[in-house]
């Protein structure tokens, strides 16, 4: 690895209190355990200080606890790694440190030492307010609980997040746009609106080729999609990525580090990394079980189960899936920084740029700045559109 890397850091808590039946993220549900907790702490801490000793000098633009459930943690843990951090290596000045929480555990106390403690962002998965989706969901709150959370949210953050999920047939639309509007009068700066998924492995997976679980339609889907859309940018938060809407200033720049190729490394159970070298682009993975992870952690064994040199037509590939995500589209001069134009040009032609084209899919303007910039109906298609140019 290069001894200076500039980086984006992601921290892996793999606890909740339950897990919901429709996520397929690397977590478990277990119940507060303040000495088993600890030990993971404690074993973040020491894979942060392994895997920052490949290099000199490191420059973090962002952190980002992501789980999981991290507001399980104890804002000392995070104060801990966060100091080792300020005290060993350059933490830009107006890096965004975040944390995910979920309503049902955290108090108003608890998210005031998270401040103290450096968090200068709170990413809250509300997914709804209301007390019928939340059952559906299988979220440990109701409706009251979200919204109280929300204020509490609101009073002590200046920058943070709500997530919704959105899609399934059980849900009204008046209910979403109800959603929407409470985080708006709460004055969220960045919202997320995900589309339920049915994933393999989960409950909902079961249930729903039982057919106890209906989606909306395809037509359906876009349709709530873009009253999202529209009802958001008239609150003032534009889309700046597919599934993502914020005020200008309040995108998330560690998700956009993703989106834009950047490096980052991923610290804890399961935890994934880009790192750029020398030679290339290496993709790293952790052990994903928690407690082998631990196990390995406290012996000093190799936690990573996957160590993997990116050629050219896998780096072409990421970049193409996460940059075609954002509004602004895919800079194409990050292509041709890191692909050859021999692979470039069997990819990007003038024969498929001009028919997305004339289906009204791309902007044409946007190519005037080497961008290849989505319309609002090329959001629509943007996996046809993806699998059309990488094919």
């Amino acid at each position: 690895m290069n001894s200076c890397m500039e980086l984006s850091l992601y921290i892996h808590w793999p606890f909740c209190l339950s897990k919901c039946p429709y996520c397929a993220f690397n977590s478990i549900a277990y119940s507060v355990d303040e000495e088993i907790f600890k030990k993971f702490e404690n074993a973040l801490l020491k894979e942060l200080k392994i895997s920052l000793q490949k290099f000199s000098t490191v420059s973090i633009n962002t952190i980002f606890w992501g789980g999981g459930t991290p507001s399980l943690m104890s804002p000392s843990a995070v104060y801990e790694i966060l100091n080792f951090l300020h005290k060993n290596y350059r933490i830009q000045d107006n890096a965004e440190v975040s944390l995910e929480a979920n309503p049902g555990t955290f108090d108003k106390k608890k998210l005031q030492k998270f401040k103290e403690a450096g968090i200068n962002r709170l990413s809250l998965g509300i997914q709804s307010f209301s007390d019928k989706n939340l059952r559906f969901l299988g979220r440990i709150y109701d409706g009251n609980r979200a919204h109280v959370s929300a204020e509490v949210v609101s009073q002590i953050f200046k920058n943070f997040s709500f997530d919704f999920i959105y899609g399934y047939a059980s849900q009204e639309e008046d209910s979403l746009i109800n959603d929407l509007q409470l985080a708006c009068e709460l004055g969220c700066p960045h919202i997320s609106c995900y589309q339920l998924t049915i994933e393999d492995g989960t409950p909902f997976f079961n249930r729903y080729f039982k057919g106890e679980i209906r989606l909306y339609e395809e037509n359906r889907q876009a349709d709530l999609y873009e009253s999202i859309n529209s009802f958001l940018s008239n609150h003032n938060l534009y889309r700046y990525e597919v599934s993502n809407h914020a005020r200008k200033g309040y995108e998330c720049k560690h998700n956009l580090c993703y989106w834009e190729y950047g490096n980052f490394l991923g610290i804890g159970p399961g935890a994934h990394s880009r790192l750029l070298s020398q030679n290339g682009r290496y993709a790293f993975e952790n052990e994903k079980n928690p407690f082998k992870w631990l196990e390995q952690i406290q012996i000093g064994k190799d936690y990573t189960v996957n160590k993997q040199y990116l050629f050219k037509q896998e780096e072409l590939e990421e970049i193409f899936i996460m940059g075609m995500r954002l509004s602004k589209g895919l800079n194409m001069k990050t292509l041709s920084k890191n692909i050859p134009t021999e692979i470039l040009e069997k990819v990007i032609t003038h024969k498929k740029i001009n028919f997305l084209i004339s289906e009204g899919l791309l902007v044409p303007e946007a190519l005037n700045n080497n961008y290849l910039q989505l319309t609002s109906e090329g959001f629509l298609k943007l996996d046809s559109i993806i699998e059309f140019f990488l094919a």
